[in-house]
């Protein structure tokens, strides 16, 4: 199953491929537990590869700080 959809970040058109996941965009990457709860914490939906990428060195440089906050706040959302 394919999808085009808008990313929920900065709005770009792309095809999301949700029915063969090996074969969609965000595949291109990775990402660890951390960032994808980070993530998670801001968007509930497809993001393109372009802004993945962006959430992924921003969670990196974060203060260590607002890491731990982030984390709880999406460990009480479970």
């Amino acid at each position: 199953m394919h999808e085009s959809v808008d990313c929920a970040r900065c709005g770009a058109h792309f095809e999301c491929k949700v029915g063969n996941i090996t074969q969609c965009q965000c595949q291109a990457v990775t990402l660890t537990d951390e960032d994808r709860r980070y993530i998670r914490t801001q968007y509930e939906t497809c993001l393109c590869a372009k802004c993945l990428l962006a959430l992924r060195n921003e969670r990196k440089h974060l203060p260590w700080w607002l890491q731990v906050q982030q984390a709880f706040k999406q460990f009480g959302k479970r």
